[in-house]
């Protein structure tokens, strides 16, 4: 809320502001009867923080009784779920804090501070608590942050700042978060459209709606998005009905009713039966009943009753039960009993306890709830192919699952990949996830390297879930075999495919070689002696055919490396002196000694590893 001049008497120079109060009415009944109260102490610097004594309502000083904020404090929001509070001040600076979930007591977080506009007056929270708004009554704005859903941080939205139109004085948000509405100082109630997604705001049409008086101060809500109710500061309320669709303002009839003198802090009760209005003229609290059907005010009786000097911001406790008012002329929050059936005020005992210096803004939140626990994960690792040769790669993809027993949801976030062997991935070895229901999962490449001194190794992949704001972490691996074989200059030895499965000893090179290889598609003929000397590819992929010449004549290689890839056929035929075959498998031979280009100097070894398919 914005300060006028000196205020009514003179009393402390461009102090201002009103109440903002979150109503956290999800809570239930027991924990919204206790939690914290925060007041804005203008001119001592400072932000003065109590505790909500559960029975009774009434506030007792925290330890510390007050943390320190930025020069000229001019009001304070606190974050639905009680975590965090926000402190805007004077010399362009707001304030955010980190909740202590057991006391209830502020800490600054990191950084303590973020920039604000010139002159801010008011500050709200979106009852989503994803977004943070300032009325910037100097600048003319209305800065919006968003709030990071970990740490609490501000960081400002795109624009930083939307234009009001004049001086914005209080800002509230519908309980829905679509709408958000300024009472500014130039007679004026601006009203914006929230975006669903980003949480920023953009002018309904019209943009602004007369406030039929001369100095707009505060704005409320009612809990139903129904009404809202502008204080000004002559003395009035004027009310609102809410065009259910659009959020548009237009004037109830009667359009106003009288409050005080001075009216500027202005609340309505969480039960939406009541609404306070604090008048810093006359030093009194208005106090009205609303109609539940057109939501129109009339006066309690009695209408008003008496606070502490030059009364500034005013709040309800969370469960409806306890009003407070902040009083800037003797530095004290006045503190009230709402009677349950009439919704009447009545003092406490004491009525008052002591702030800081010019106490402005105050606003009551929960103590922090303890965030729910978070879903517990499974990953899963998986590469395609598992056997890859070096230098080629392979597909790795990791699988994120909520195992939660209820309540399961889509894991977010980013899986990091890691090789215990020599090779590298795609991406910076990262991905994000892309999924539905309770699984999401993502994928990049890993090329392992060639590593001559262990021509067949295993690399153990693992993929490790980062987590989310829901998810916990978790991580899981699997294994990728790296071959690193020598290649033959040209050509390649072939088994039956009948003999193709790791751990088989196998014959590559034998003058019988017919008769020692089995194929699924019939015997091979007795002329081909295992070498296929045509092949396109080295190392041959699968499913490429290969043609060769009968015996000896095929021009094997002189000598075998100790691994090898080789061609398992399942049909070899001849055509004239050309024999030819397919290659449905390729596999990798660790050759034993003894092998000679001469068809009696047989090739023989062992499979161990499938490369394809």
């Amino acid at each position: 809320m914005r300060v006028t001049g000196d205020g009514i008497f003179g009393i402390r120079r461009g102090l201002a502001p009103w109440l903002i109060v979150l109503a956290f009415l999800a809570l239930p009944a027991a924990a919204r009867a206790s939690g914290s109260a925060y007041v804005a102490n203008y001119n001592s610097a400072s932000v003065s923080q109590y505790d909500v004594e559960p029975l009774t309502g009434a506030l007792s000083p925290n330890l510390p009784e007050t943390v320190a904020a930025g020069f000229r404090p001019i009001d304070v929001a606190v974050t639905p779920d009680g975590r965090s509070v926000y402190v805007p001040s004077l010399n362009g600076t707001m304030a955010q804090y980190d909740v202590n979930p057991l006391t209830g007591a502020l800490s600054p977080k990191t950084p303590a501070s973020v920039p604000v506009n010139g002159g801010p007056s008011d500050i709200v929270v979106s009852p989503d608590g994803r977004s943070v708004y300032v009325a910037e009554n100097t600048a003319g704005t209305v800065s919006q942050y968003t709030i990071e859903p970990l740490t609490g941080t501000l960081s400002a939205k795109t624009p930083a700042s939307v234009p009001g139109e004049g001086g914005p004085n209080g800002i509230a948000v519908s309980p829905d978060g679509n709408n958000a509405y300024v009472a500014n100082g130039f007679g004026f109630v601006d009203q914006y459209t929230i975006e669903p997604l980003s949480g920023t705001l953009s002018p309904k049409a019209p943009a602004t709606v007369l406030a039929n008086c001369i100095e707009p101060i505060g704005v409320a809500v009612s809990p139903d998005g129904g009404s809202v109710y502008v204080t000004c500061f002559e003395g009035t309320v004027t009310e609102f009905d809410v065009e259910p669709l659009t959020g548009a303002l237009s004037p109830k009839t009667p359009a106003s009713i009288s409050a005080g003198f001075g009216s500027r802090g202005i609340v309505v009760s969480p039960d939406g039966k009541s609404a306070y209005v604090a008048n810093e003229g006359n030093s009194t609290v208005a106090q009205f009943t609303i109609e539940p059907v057109t939501g129109e005010l009339s006066f309690k009786a009695p209408a008003n009753i008496p606070a502490g000097s030059h009364p500034y911001d005013i709040a309800v406790s969370l469960d409806g039960r306890s009003v407070y008012v902040t009083n800037q002329g003797d530095d004290s929050v006045s503190q009230y009993t709402v009677d349950p059936l009439s919704g009447a005020l009545s003092p406490k005992a004491p009525a008052t306890i002591a702030t800081g210096e010019a106490p402005g803004g105050i606003a009551v939140g929960p103590l922090p709830l303890a965030p729910p626990p978070l879903h517990s994960t499974a990953t899963s690792a998986g590469c395609s192919p598992s056997t890859v040769l070096a230098g080629r790669a392979s597909t790795c993809t990791g699988t994120v699952t909520d195992t939660a027993e209820a309540g399961q949801s889509t894991p977010t976030g980013t899986v990091s990949f890691v090789s215990s062997g020599a090779g590298g991935f795609s991406s910076s070895a990262s991905c994000a996830l892309s999924g539905s229901g309770a699984s999401a999962s993502c994928s990049v490449t890993y090329t392992p390297s060639a590593t001559p001194a262990t021509p067949v190794r295993s690399d153990t992949i693992t993929a490790t879930y980062s987590g989310d704001s829901t998810h916990a972490t978790s991580s899981g691996s699997t294994t990728v075999e790296a071959l690193s074989i020598t290649l033959l200059a040209q050509g390649s030895f072939v088994i039956g495919d009948q003999n193709a499965a790791v751990g088989n000893p196998v014959t590559f090179w034998d003058a019988q070689w017919s008769k020692l290889n089995s194929l699924s598609g019939g015997p091979a003929p007795a002329s081909f002696k295992g070498y296929a000397s045509n092949v396109p590819h080295s190392p041959p992929p699968c499913a490429e055919e290969w043609t060769s010449e009968p015996g000896n004549s095929s021009g094997p290689p002189a000598t075998v490396p100790q691994y090898m890839a080789v061609i398992a056929s399942s049909s070899i035929a001849k055509s004239g002196s050309t024999i030819s075959g397919d290659a449905p498998k390729v596999l990798v031979v660790k050759t034993n000694p003894g092998y000679g280009p001469d068809p009696g100097h047989a090739g023989t070894g062992t499979v161990v590893a499938q490369v394809c398919p």
